[in-house]
Protein backbone atom coordinates (compact mmCIF):
# COMPACT_ATOMS: atom_id res chain seq x y z
CA UNK A 1 0.00 0.00 0.00
CA UNK A 2 2.87 2.54 0.77
CA UNK A 3 4.45 1.98 -2.17
CA UNK A 4 1.88 2.15 -3.86
CA UNK A 5 1.01 5.97 -3.00
CA UNK A 6 4.49 6.48 -2.74
CA UNK A 7 4.71 5.72 -6.51
CA UNK A 8 1.66 7.38 -7.17
CA UNK A 9 2.29 10.42 -5.38
CA UNK A 10 5.85 11.14 -7.06
CA UNK A 11 4.39 10.34 -10.81
CA UNK A 12 1.05 12.35 -9.60
CA UNK A 13 2.88 15.61 -8.26
CA UNK A 14 5.31 15.02 -11.21
CA UNK A 15 2.66 15.43 -13.81
CA UNK A 16 1.50 18.28 -12.14
CA UNK A 17 5.14 20.10 -12.53
CA UNK A 18 5.11 19.53 -15.89
CA UNK A 19 1.37 20.75 -16.90
CA UNK A 20 2.74 24.33 -15.12
CA UNK A 21 6.11 24.26 -16.78
CA UNK A 22 4.67 23.52 -19.96
CA UNK A 23 1.86 26.81 -19.35
CA UNK A 24 2.16 29.43 -21.88
CA UNK A 25 1.00 32.23 -19.99
CA UNK A 26 2.61 32.13 -16.62
CA UNK A 27 1.32 34.52 -14.26
CA UNK A 28 3.62 34.73 -10.69
CA UNK A 29 1.43 32.87 -8.65
CA UNK A 30 2.18 30.03 -11.48
CA UNK A 31 5.70 31.09 -10.84
CA UNK A 32 5.25 30.41 -6.66
CA UNK A 33 3.48 27.18 -7.33
CA UNK A 34 6.51 25.29 -9.59
CA UNK A 35 8.85 26.26 -6.87
CA UNK A 36 6.47 25.37 -3.84
CA UNK A 37 5.90 21.91 -6.26
CA UNK A 38 9.91 20.91 -6.02
CA UNK A 39 9.46 21.54 -1.90
CA UNK A 40 6.91 19.26 -2.11
CA UNK A 41 9.14 16.88 -4.13
CA UNK A 42 11.96 17.31 -1.95
CA UNK A 43 9.85 16.34 1.10
CA UNK A 44 7.98 13.13 -0.90
CA UNK A 45 11.67 12.12 -1.88
CA UNK A 46 12.95 12.33 1.81
CA UNK A 47 9.95 10.54 3.32
CA UNK A 48 10.14 7.61 0.64
CA UNK A 49 13.92 7.08 0.25
CA UNK A 50 15.78 8.00 4.21
CA UNK A 51 17.38 5.03 4.34
CA UNK A 52 19.38 5.69 1.31
CA UNK A 53 20.25 9.84 1.23
CA UNK A 54 22.98 11.56 2.79
CA UNK A 55 22.40 13.70 5.77
CA UNK A 56 23.34 16.70 3.60
CA UNK A 57 20.21 15.52 1.84
CA UNK A 58 17.93 15.87 5.46
CA UNK A 59 19.05 19.60 6.25
CA UNK A 60 17.76 20.52 2.44
CA UNK A 61 14.57 18.66 3.69
CA UNK A 62 14.11 20.43 6.77
CA UNK A 63 14.75 24.16 5.41
CA UNK A 64 11.84 22.92 2.92
CA UNK A 65 10.13 22.12 5.84
CA UNK A 66 10.03 25.61 7.40
CA UNK A 67 9.19 27.01 3.69
CA UNK A 68 5.65 25.73 3.29
CA UNK A 69 3.95 28.28 5.25
CA UNK A 70 5.65 31.74 3.77
CA UNK A 71 5.20 30.00 -0.22
CA UNK A 72 1.07 29.11 1.09
CA UNK A 73 0.72 32.92 2.04
CA UNK A 74 2.55 34.07 -1.14
CA UNK A 75 0.98 31.83 -3.56
CA UNK A 76 -2.43 32.59 -2.15
CA UNK A 77 -1.61 36.81 -2.08
CA UNK A 78 -0.55 36.29 -5.61
CA UNK A 79 -3.37 34.26 -6.91
CA UNK A 80 -6.13 36.28 -5.43
CA UNK A 81 -4.66 39.22 -7.45
CA UNK A 82 -3.20 40.84 -4.38
CA UNK A 83 0.56 41.63 -5.39
CA UNK A 84 0.62 44.79 -3.68
CA UNK A 85 3.34 43.61 -1.44
CA UNK A 86 4.82 41.17 -3.19
CA UNK A 87 8.57 42.37 -2.93
CA UNK A 88 8.17 41.92 0.83
CA UNK A 89 6.56 38.40 0.66
CA UNK A 90 9.44 37.28 -1.10
CA UNK A 91 11.68 38.73 1.52
CA UNK A 92 9.95 36.56 4.10
CA UNK A 93 10.81 33.71 2.39
CA UNK A 94 14.43 34.49 1.36
CA UNK A 95 14.46 35.32 5.24
CA UNK A 96 12.83 32.17 6.61
CA UNK A 97 15.36 30.30 4.57
CA UNK A 98 18.92 31.98 5.67
CA UNK A 99 17.11 31.82 8.90
CA UNK A 100 16.77 28.47 9.20
CA UNK A 101 20.04 27.54 7.13
CA UNK A 102 21.57 29.64 9.97
CA UNK A 103 20.24 27.60 12.65
CA UNK A 104 21.32 24.05 11.38
CA UNK A 105 24.03 25.51 10.69
CA UNK A 106 25.23 27.04 14.20
CA UNK A 107 23.30 24.19 16.29
CA UNK A 108 24.86 21.21 13.85
CA UNK A 109 24.30 17.64 14.65
CA UNK A 110 22.46 18.65 17.71
CA UNK A 111 19.76 19.73 15.38
CA UNK A 112 18.12 16.20 15.02
CA UNK A 113 18.25 16.24 19.11
CA UNK A 114 16.22 19.64 19.72
CA UNK A 115 12.69 18.35 18.52
CA UNK A 116 11.13 20.09 21.66
CA UNK A 117 12.16 23.09 19.44
CA UNK A 118 12.13 22.32 16.12
CA UNK A 119 8.04 20.93 16.01
CA UNK A 120 6.57 24.22 18.07
CA UNK A 121 9.00 26.17 15.69
CA UNK A 122 7.48 24.57 12.57
CA UNK A 123 3.93 24.83 14.17
CA UNK A 124 3.68 28.29 14.76
CA UNK A 125 5.41 29.19 11.43
CA UNK A 126 2.54 27.13 9.32
CA UNK A 127 -0.25 28.26 11.45
CA UNK A 128 0.46 32.23 11.34
CA UNK A 129 0.31 31.41 7.02
CA UNK A 130 -2.42 29.42 7.18
CA UNK A 131 -4.42 31.94 9.20
CA UNK A 132 -2.89 34.81 7.48
CA UNK A 133 -3.70 32.59 3.92
CA UNK A 134 -7.37 32.01 5.62
CA UNK A 135 -7.92 35.49 6.44
CA UNK A 136 -6.78 36.51 2.97
CA UNK A 137 -9.42 34.61 1.23
CA UNK A 138 -12.33 35.52 3.54
CA UNK A 139 -11.61 39.21 2.41
CA UNK A 140 -12.04 38.62 -1.39
CA UNK A 141 -14.69 37.48 -3.08
CA UNK A 142 -15.99 33.78 -3.55
CA UNK A 143 -14.47 31.87 -6.31
CA UNK A 144 -14.12 28.33 -7.48
CA UNK A 145 -10.32 29.39 -6.49
CA UNK A 146 -11.63 29.37 -2.95
CA UNK A 147 -11.90 24.98 -2.84
CA UNK A 148 -8.01 24.42 -3.87
CA UNK A 149 -6.61 27.10 -1.51
CA UNK A 150 -9.11 25.66 1.42
CA UNK A 151 -7.61 22.15 0.51
CA UNK A 152 -4.24 22.87 0.78
CA UNK A 153 -4.50 25.15 3.88
CA UNK A 154 -6.71 22.38 5.36
CA UNK A 155 -3.80 19.53 4.25
CA UNK A 156 -0.75 21.63 5.63
CA UNK A 157 -2.81 22.05 9.57
CA UNK A 158 -3.22 18.73 9.29
CA UNK A 159 0.28 18.28 8.83
CA UNK A 160 1.15 20.71 11.08
CA UNK A 161 -1.27 19.22 14.17
CA UNK A 162 -0.42 15.50 13.66
CA UNK A 163 3.61 15.85 14.26
CA UNK A 164 2.97 17.56 17.58
CA UNK A 165 0.82 15.10 18.80
CA UNK A 166 2.86 12.31 17.64
CA UNK A 167 5.80 13.86 19.17
CA UNK A 168 4.15 14.50 22.99
CA UNK A 169 3.68 10.55 22.35
CA UNK A 170 6.90 9.24 21.51
CA UNK A 171 8.94 12.10 21.15
CA UNK A 172 9.54 11.79 17.37
CA UNK A 173 8.85 13.54 14.19
CA UNK A 174 5.62 12.39 12.34
CA UNK A 175 6.36 13.93 9.20
CA UNK A 176 10.68 13.95 8.93
CA UNK A 177 11.00 10.34 11.42
CA UNK A 178 9.82 8.16 7.94
CA UNK A 179 7.05 6.70 9.72
CA UNK A 180 5.15 4.56 7.65
CA UNK A 181 1.20 6.19 8.60
CA UNK A 182 3.26 9.39 8.46
CA UNK A 183 3.89 8.63 4.54
CA UNK A 184 0.49 7.88 3.80
CA UNK A 185 -0.89 10.68 5.42
CA UNK A 186 1.63 12.87 3.01
CA UNK A 187 1.01 10.74 0.02
CA UNK A 188 -2.76 10.92 0.46
CA UNK A 189 -2.56 14.29 0.57
CA UNK A 190 -0.28 14.99 -2.60
CA UNK A 191 -2.83 13.20 -4.51
CA UNK A 192 -6.28 15.13 -3.34
CA UNK A 193 -4.30 18.41 -3.58
CA UNK A 194 -3.38 17.88 -7.45
CA UNK A 195 -6.57 16.12 -8.07
CA UNK A 196 -8.68 19.07 -6.96
CA UNK A 197 -6.36 21.25 -8.62
CA UNK A 198 -6.63 19.51 -12.06
CA UNK A 199 -10.25 20.03 -11.64
CA UNK A 200 -10.17 23.75 -11.42
CA UNK A 201 -9.24 25.40 -14.61
CA UNK A 202 -6.74 28.52 -14.08
CA UNK A 203 -4.32 26.18 -11.65
CA UNK A 204 -2.28 23.70 -14.25
CA UNK A 205 -4.15 24.31 -17.35
CA UNK A 206 -4.61 27.55 -19.98
CA UNK A 207 -7.73 29.49 -18.68
CA UNK A 208 -9.63 29.60 -22.36
CA UNK A 209 -6.09 29.42 -24.35
CA UNK A 210 -7.03 26.52 -25.88
CA UNK A 211 -10.40 27.33 -27.42
CA UNK A 212 -8.89 31.23 -28.39
CA UNK A 213 -6.41 29.11 -30.40
CA UNK A 214 -9.01 26.89 -32.10
CA UNK A 215 -11.00 29.63 -33.03
CA UNK A 216 -8.48 31.88 -34.20
CA UNK A 217 -7.01 28.94 -36.44
CA UNK A 218 -10.83 28.13 -37.46
CA UNK A 219 -11.27 31.55 -39.59
CA UNK A 220 -7.58 32.26 -40.36
CA UNK A 221 -8.83 31.95 -44.00
CA UNK A 222 -11.96 33.69 -43.44
CA UNK A 223 -13.30 36.15 -46.36
CA UNK A 224 -15.06 38.48 -43.65
CA UNK A 225 -12.97 41.59 -42.86
CA UNK A 226 -12.62 43.04 -39.62
CA UNK A 227 -14.94 45.50 -40.05
CA UNK A 228 -17.96 43.37 -41.60
CA UNK A 229 -17.61 41.07 -38.24
CA UNK A 230 -17.82 43.66 -36.36
CA UNK A 231 -21.02 45.39 -37.86
CA UNK A 232 -22.18 41.74 -37.91
CA UNK A 233 -21.56 41.34 -34.11
CA UNK A 234 -23.09 44.97 -33.53
CA UNK A 235 -25.87 43.26 -35.36
CA UNK A 236 -26.68 40.22 -33.44
CA UNK A 237 -25.97 42.42 -30.23
CA UNK A 238 -29.35 44.42 -31.08
CA UNK A 239 -31.28 41.67 -32.16
CA UNK A 240 -30.65 39.34 -28.95
CA UNK A 241 -30.58 42.34 -26.47
CA UNK A 242 -33.52 44.60 -27.76
CA UNK A 243 -35.73 41.84 -29.04
CA UNK A 244 -34.70 39.93 -25.76
CA UNK A 245 -34.15 36.61 -27.99
CA UNK A 246 -32.00 34.79 -25.68
CA UNK A 247 -35.21 34.11 -23.07
CA UNK A 248 -36.07 31.76 -25.68
CA UNK A 249 -34.99 28.17 -24.28
CA UNK A 250 -35.07 26.82 -27.69
CA UNK A 251 -33.14 29.78 -29.28
CA UNK A 252 -30.37 28.29 -32.29
CA UNK A 253 -27.83 29.70 -34.37
CA UNK A 254 -29.94 29.45 -37.43
CA UNK A 255 -33.46 31.43 -35.88
CA UNK A 256 -30.08 34.56 -35.44
CA UNK A 257 -28.71 34.19 -38.68
CA UNK A 258 -32.23 33.82 -40.69
CA UNK A 259 -33.24 36.98 -39.46
CA UNK A 260 -29.98 39.12 -39.85
CA UNK A 261 -30.26 37.63 -43.11
CA UNK A 262 -26.07 36.43 -43.17
CA UNK A 263 -24.66 32.85 -43.20
CA UNK A 264 -24.85 30.56 -39.54
CA UNK A 265 -21.02 30.64 -40.61
CA UNK A 266 -20.56 34.29 -41.37
CA UNK A 267 -22.87 34.83 -37.50
CA UNK A 268 -20.89 32.05 -35.88
CA UNK A 269 -17.62 33.81 -36.83
CA UNK A 270 -18.57 37.29 -35.61
CA UNK A 271 -19.57 35.97 -32.03
CA UNK A 272 -16.47 33.89 -31.95
CA UNK A 273 -13.84 36.09 -32.87
CA UNK A 274 -15.67 39.44 -31.31
CA UNK A 275 -17.31 37.89 -27.74
CA UNK A 276 -14.18 35.45 -27.87
CA UNK A 277 -17.21 33.09 -26.90
CA UNK A 278 -19.17 30.17 -29.07
CA UNK A 279 -22.90 31.17 -29.76
CA UNK A 280 -24.06 29.02 -26.51
CA UNK A 281 -21.94 30.74 -23.98
CA UNK A 282 -22.59 34.10 -25.45
CA UNK A 283 -26.66 33.43 -24.69
CA UNK A 284 -26.24 31.74 -21.67
CA UNK A 285 -24.01 35.22 -20.86
CA UNK A 286 -27.49 37.54 -21.86
CA UNK A 287 -29.51 35.08 -19.75
CA UNK A 288 -27.14 35.45 -16.54
CA UNK A 289 -27.37 38.51 -16.97
CA UNK A 290 -31.21 38.73 -16.38
CA UNK A 291 -30.91 36.49 -13.45
CA UNK A 292 -28.22 38.40 -11.96
CA UNK A 293 -30.59 41.82 -12.63
CA UNK A 294 -33.45 39.72 -10.73
CA UNK A 295 -31.05 38.93 -7.88
CA UNK A 296 -30.48 42.33 -7.24
CA UNK A 297 -34.06 43.11 -7.52
CA UNK A 298 -34.46 40.99 -4.55
CA UNK A 299 -36.84 38.58 -6.76
CA UNK A 300 -35.30 35.50 -5.14
CA UNK A 301 -36.91 36.59 -2.05
CA UNK A 302 -40.39 35.50 -3.27
CA UNK A 303 -39.35 32.91 -5.68
CA UNK A 304 -37.13 29.57 -6.34
CA UNK A 305 -33.50 29.85 -7.92
CA UNK A 306 -34.78 27.50 -10.25
CA UNK A 307 -37.70 29.62 -11.84
CA UNK A 308 -35.91 32.43 -11.87
CA UNK A 309 -33.20 30.47 -13.96
CA UNK A 310 -36.23 29.32 -16.65
CA UNK A 311 -37.76 33.04 -16.69
CA UNK A 312 -34.01 34.11 -17.78
CA UNK A 313 -33.86 31.76 -20.72
CA UNK A 314 -32.91 28.81 -19.50
CA UNK A 315 -34.55 25.39 -20.03
CA UNK A 316 -33.34 23.45 -17.25
CA UNK A 317 -31.29 23.32 -13.81
CA UNK A 318 -28.65 21.48 -14.45
CA UNK A 319 -28.12 23.87 -17.82
CA UNK A 320 -28.40 26.75 -15.65
CA UNK A 321 -25.63 25.62 -12.96
CA UNK A 322 -23.40 24.43 -15.24
CA UNK A 323 -23.37 27.61 -17.57
CA UNK A 324 -23.53 29.96 -14.54
CA UNK A 325 -20.52 28.07 -12.43
CA UNK A 326 -18.66 28.53 -15.60
CA UNK A 327 -19.13 31.98 -16.23
CA UNK A 328 -18.96 33.25 -12.41
CA UNK A 329 -16.84 30.49 -11.08
CA UNK A 330 -19.85 29.96 -8.50
CA UNK A 331 -22.76 28.15 -7.94
CA UNK A 332 -26.16 30.22 -8.17
CA UNK A 333 -26.36 29.59 -4.30
CA UNK A 334 -22.61 30.90 -3.52
CA UNK A 335 -23.50 33.98 -5.64
CA UNK A 336 -26.45 34.69 -3.52
CA UNK A 337 -24.89 34.19 -0.93
CA UNK A 338 -22.10 36.95 -1.18
CA UNK A 339 -24.17 39.26 -2.80
CA UNK A 340 -26.54 39.14 0.59
CA UNK A 341 -23.47 39.44 2.81
CA UNK A 342 -22.02 42.17 0.75
CA UNK A 343 -25.08 44.47 0.73
CA UNK A 344 -25.34 43.64 4.30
Amino acid sequence: MQNFLSFASLSILGFAFLLLLTKRSKKVSDSILLVWILLFGVHLITINFFEYLSKSWFYINEVAAYLHGAFLFCYVRSLLKDESQERSLIFQVLAIAVGVVLLIFLVGDEYWSSMHIVIPLKSILFLTYIILAVKTVRQGKKSQLNAWIYTICIGLLLLTIVPVFHFLLDESSFISSGNGFGNIAYCSFIIILVFVGIRITPIFLEERIEEQIITATRYANSDLSTDLRAQIFQQVEQLVIKSELFLNPNLSLKMVSDQLDWTINQVSESINLQANQNFRDYINSKRIERFKQKIEDKAHLQRTILSLALESGFNSKSSFNRAFQKQTGLTPSQYISAKTENDT
